[in-house]
């Protein structure tokens, strides 16, 4: 892991505006259970790449772990503005959206 890690610390030293880059070490801190660091690079992510649904997605089952239920909430309805009927941002807006 701490080479994996060394490698995306590098690619990031690199270019913090990598898209990817921050994407698949957002993902790798998930998996990793470092949701809080993995939050912070997604965020990079999209803001790098604002129609790269797939980091959204994972932004949104991040907050999800860390119970961030507005913040899911948020960023699945924002989700389905984009892609109606989006069916992970569905799923996740029927769990962490307040009834109405």
């Amino acid at each position: 892991p701490a080479e994996a890690e060394g490698h995306f610390r590098r690619a990031l030293s690199l270019n913090s505006n990598i898209a990817m880059a921050n994407f698949y070490y957002g993902r790798w801190l998930h998996e990793n259970r470092r949701d809080r660091e993995a939050a912070a690079h997604l965020v990079a992510a999209i803001a790098a790449s604002p129609a790269d649904i797939e980091a959204r997605h994972l932004l949104m089952r991040v907050y999800q772990s860390l119970a961030e239920n507005d913040s899911a909430c948020s960023l699945a309805r924002e989700i389905l503005r984009i892609v109606p009927g989006d069916p992970e941002a569905a799923r996740a807006a029927s769990v962490s959206c307040p009834s109405r």
